[in-house]
């Protein structure tokens, strides 16, 4: 058996023995708390994810002025055999004067094992690092770039990575323009650094501002993304930037939220299907948010709402992305709503007719299967649902540190 195939036997292994609901409660101070990005798998059927504090106490002269955690960390959940998880913390952020502190958003990981993320504040006005994996499985980590605000931005979301190592991400505020975001590439250099290259600044007439995720990257090159604020209605947009000769970059906006009836505020990243449709949220608009589907046509795009979030109990403001199963249906959360008013995990199944069924999946207790999950979910090999709720654990009505979930369909 391959090295590929052994892992994936152990991750199925694991998920067999494993229950629904939680499998890893947050506990300060032994481990981070808040975790308020999403999971990120490897190969071997480990999850990756953040944690918004926790980690190292606060010192005197750092910037974690939390009052009883620290700057956040990077944690690591390793299956094993026969079922279970171990964690383990493999970054703590130390804070000013030079690290980062407060991660959020997606991690991302190369061919190599290197796992790139985002502090939202730190050195500078946020930081990208790197976590380069050594003996004994530890990390070295290294800042890679420290945000200035102006022109590049501050307050990073999560970065992406291409085939050739070069980093893509969105600041949500600062840039060139009118201080409303901007879309960066980092490039590594001969020299062991990285370059810069803001692709786009937002503000200009018309154009979306404010990105709050990360970005999608087709088969093409192009890449894709959602502002909350901006457009005809001042009420979002989804944006293209498409790479041309000489290294220049042209953006569009391919969508405007706020008509009538329509969804409003995106927030979360974008998918697409395997005919180039494109798949995402909003928190806002008709009823309590929606699913939406781009699709192209002619020289743009027509969208399609395919799930209104109209009653409380279905859940409320999908503040996070959805992500397809193997059979093509959509897996998503709610931040709220659902019995308890903790939110939900929801599915959305194609009904052969061109529509979609949603069904409540999983609703949040509030109690040892969290509370409030803010950043969506992952389909592990398996085909189970994993991620994360800052809230919840051990504790009831929002006390808990935090859990990881899963969902067994």
């Amino acid at each position: 058996m391959n090295m590929k195939a052994a892992a994936l036997a152990l991750w199925f292994s694991v998920s067999a023995a494993a229950a629904n609901g939680n499998i890893y409660t947050f506990n300060y101070p032994s481990d981070g708390i808040f975790p308020l990005g999403p999971l990120t798998a490897d190969s071997k059927g480990n999850l990756y994810g953040t944690t918004f504090n926790g980690g190292i106490p606060p010192r005197p002269n750092n910037s974690c002025y939390e009052t009883r955690n620290g700057c956040g960390v990077v944690f690591k959940l390793t299956p094993k055999t026969g079922g279970g998880w171990t964690y383990s913390v493999i970054y703590e952020f130390k804070g000013l004067p030079s690290d980062g502190e407060d991660p959020t958003e997606a991690l991302a990981i190369d061919s190599g094992g290197n796992i790139f993320g985002t502090t939202y504040y730190g050195a500078g006005s946020g930081v990208v690092y790197e976590l380069s994996p050594g003996a004994g499985g530890t990390y070295t980590e290294q800042v890679v770039h420290t945000f200035t605000d102006d022109p590049d931005g501050n307050l990073p979301t999560g970065v992406i990575v291409d085939a050739a190592g070069n980093l893509y991400g969105t600041t949500t505020y600062g840039g060139a323009i009118n201080q409303t975001g901007a879309v960066y590439e980092l490039s590594p250099n001969a020299n062991g650094g990285w370059t810069e290259t803001i692709l786009h600044s937002f503000g200009s007439t018309g154009d979306g501002e404010y990105p709050r995720s990360e970005l999608f990257r087709d088969a093409a090159g192009n890449l894709f993304g959602t502002t909350s604020n901006g457009g005809t209605y001042n009420s979002g947009t989804v944006f293209k930037l498409s790479p041309s000769a000489g290294g220049a970059w042209t953006e569009s906006v391919i969508y405007s939220f706020g008509a009538p009836g329509d969804g409003a505020g995106p927030d979360a990243r974008l998918i697409s299907d395997a005919e180039g449709n494109l798949y995402g949220t909003t928190a806002g608009g008709a009823g309590y948010g929606t699913v939406f589907e781009l699709s192209p046509s002619g020289s743009g795009y027509t969208e399609k709402i395919i799930h209104f979030f109209l009653n409380a109990s279905s859940g409320q403001y999908p503040v996070a992305p959805v992500v397809f199963d193997s059979a093509g249906n959509l897996y998503g959360t709610t931040q709220l709503g659902g019995a308890y008013s903790y939110g939900t995990v929801f599915k959305l199944t194609p009904n052969g007719s061109g529509g979609w069924v949603e069904s409540a999946v999983h609703v949040f207790t509030g109690n040892s299967d969290g509370a409030s999950p803010q950043f969506g979910v992952i389909v592990g090999p398996n085909g189970n649902i994993y991620g994360t709720t800052p809230y919840g654990g051990n504790a009831a009505n929002f006390n808990g540190d935090g859990v990881v979930f899963e969902y067994k369909p």
